[in-house]
């Protein structure tokens, strides 16, 4: 019967040595009292480069698992506490200095009166370098849209400027006007495509902020009509607007806001046959307020409503009911609803009975202070700005700009570069420069820190006209002393807008140190 027994267990033992050396994963055993490695399998060797003789008897924080013996203790401790411990990214160093990312899993059994530890290391350092190079993929990708976002701007901006000279010297030929309205409306589309694109890659990155604060949502609304209204009066639609008799209130970036409900009006406009009538409703209910758009359109199939928020997803009718676009604008009203702690769903019963998206934030607390307690306080100006330096390497843009401004009756000077815009600026210090960014050489920033310092325009108003438009060129610009951001392609009566309003400081600031950088949405109000 001893015999028999003794004949088992060497016989488990040998079962277990095998599972041990065979075993997918590196295993170390350690003793439960001291946490010294006793033992490990040949996987861990050719893991961490140790011989078996060199890793016996050491602490793991001595073979490069933890980085100082601290951490390993520690982690010891919790160990013996819990008897379970686990790590799902773990790096650590090998024999030879290379670095490498483990998943430790680590228990405690008792094994004939004492305890042992049992630690499985898994190398997970592919899945590691997979994910670095995805994220690697992500930045230069982000890069590319932003050198892309601003090949593309600048030659809109010299395009849209000659079709407004165009129209104003004005043609009686019916040809000529018809041509004048496609070029104006594909250059809108082309622009509003490289601002949907960006905006998706900075919400998938992190890298939008939002200036919150205390909102009326009739601002949103009256701001989102407005953005709105060129698409709904080209396609003839009646909108029919229904606000509550009281303030309805929330927390929230009022140009982002007013992005997510143009995005459902423009659905709407280009999803509804011409002439028919659009619902834009607000209301607040159980702690919520809520906007509805609804229209007569193609609606959507029920298969798709699941869908339809998803990114590059479009809306599909019939044949040739097609709207174009990229298929992102509604995971970007997703996304920027979300952000502001709300949801948004759509509803339809189906293709040709119309589609309604509702909107759902949650309202301002009472004790909240109120919304103009936290308005920004501008600067007095004297007068309008009337001399303007435009200053722009694109030599086009440059030109048209100025056309356009000296047809509105202001004094227009022209550099191609910094040094230039210098030594005009130094010869007669102008009220206002609209200056690009990304110039060779002597780049916008240095031009308007060097504006403001050396030459002391401290009341000028100076705007970045730029292709970049991210979040970090906003910041850029406003440290190097730019009053306004504006992306191109501008439309000249914004910049005619911002030249006759009082100046903003670049040292103005609010929400108690948010910077002051208004995007161009914030002029398009009458």
């Amino acid at each position: 019967m001893h015999r028999q027994a003794e004949r088992d267990l060497k016989a488990s033992e040998v079962r277990y040595r095998r599972l041990f050396e065979t075993a997918q994963d590196a295993i170390l055993i350690l003793d439960g009292d001291t946490g010294k490695i006793v033992d490990s399998n040949p996987f861990l060797s050719d893991l961490l480069g140790y011989s078996p003789d060199e890793l016996r008897g050491k602490e793991l924080w001595e073979i490069g698992l933890f980085k100082d013996i601290e951490a390993n203790r520690v982690a010891f401790r919790q160990l013996q506490k819990k008897g379970f411990i686990r790590y799902e990214d773990l790096p650590l160093e090998t024999k030879d200095g290379r670095r490498a990312y483990v998943e430790f899993v680590s228990n405690v059994y008792p094994v004939e009166g004492q305890r042992v530890i049992q630690c499985n290391i898994r190398d997970i350092s592919d899945r590691k370098r997979a994910e670095e190079a995805l994220r690697k993929g992500d930045r230069r990708k982000d890069e590319f849209l932003a050198i892309l976002a601003h090949e593309l701007r600048n030659p809109l901006a010299p395009l849209r400027n000659a079709l407004e000279v165009m129209r104003q010297k004005g043609s009686d030929d019916p040809d000529v006007r018809w041509a004048l309205d496609v070029a104006e409306r594909q250059a809108q589309q082309l622009t509003r495509l490289v601002d949907d694109l960006l905006d998706v890659s900075r919400i998938s990155l992190g890298k939008i902020d939002l200036q919150m604060e205390p909102v009326e949502l009739a601002a949103v609304v009256a701001r989102a009509v407005e953005i709105s209204r060129p698409l709904i009066d080209a396609r003839k639609h009646y909108l029919r607007v229904s606000l509550p008799k009281n303030a309805v209130r929330v927390v929230g970036d009022l140009t982002r806001l007013a992005q997510v409900l143009s995005n459902l009006l423009n659905n709407a406009a280009k999803y509804t046959e011409e002439g028919k009538c659009i619902d834009l409703t607000l209301e607040s209910t159980g702690g919520e307020a809520v906007l509805r758009v609804r229209d007569t359109g193609i609606g959507i199939a029920a298969d798709m409503l699941s869908h339809i928020f998803e990114i590059f997803t479009q809306v599909q009718g019939s044949v040739g009911q097609s709207e174009g676009g990229l298929g992102i604008g509604l995971s970007l009203v997703r996304s920027l609803v979300e952000k502001h702690d709300g949801s948004v769903a759509a509803h339809s019963k189906g293709l040709g009975h119309g589609s309604e998206f509702v909107v759902r934030l949650p309202l301002l607390r009472e004790d909240a202070p109120p919304a103009a307690a936290q308005t920004d306080q501008r600067s007095a100006r004297t007068a309008p700005a009337r001399s303007v330096l435009i200053v722009d390497n694109n030599q086009d843009a440059a030109d048209c700009l100025a056309l356009l401004l000296r047809r509105a009756g202001y004094e227009v000077r022209t550099a191609y570069d910094g040094p230039a815009a210098l030594d005009l600026a130094r010869a007669r210090p102008p009220d206002a420069v609209l200056l690009d960014i990304g110039m060779p050489g002597m780049d916008g920033l240095e031009v308007a820190r060097r504006l403001r310092q050396d030459l002391g325009l401290k009341q000028a108003l100076l705007v970045a006209v730029t292709g970049f438009g991210q979040e970090q060129d906003r910041r850029r610009s406003h440290e190097a002393g730019f009053d306004i951001h504006l992306v191109k392609p501008t439309d000249v009566r914004t910049l005619e807008r911002l030249l006759a309003r009082p100046a903003l400081t670049g040292q103005q600031q609010l929400n108690g140190g948010t910077a002051l950088i208004l995007p161009e949405a914030a002029y398009q109000a009458p």
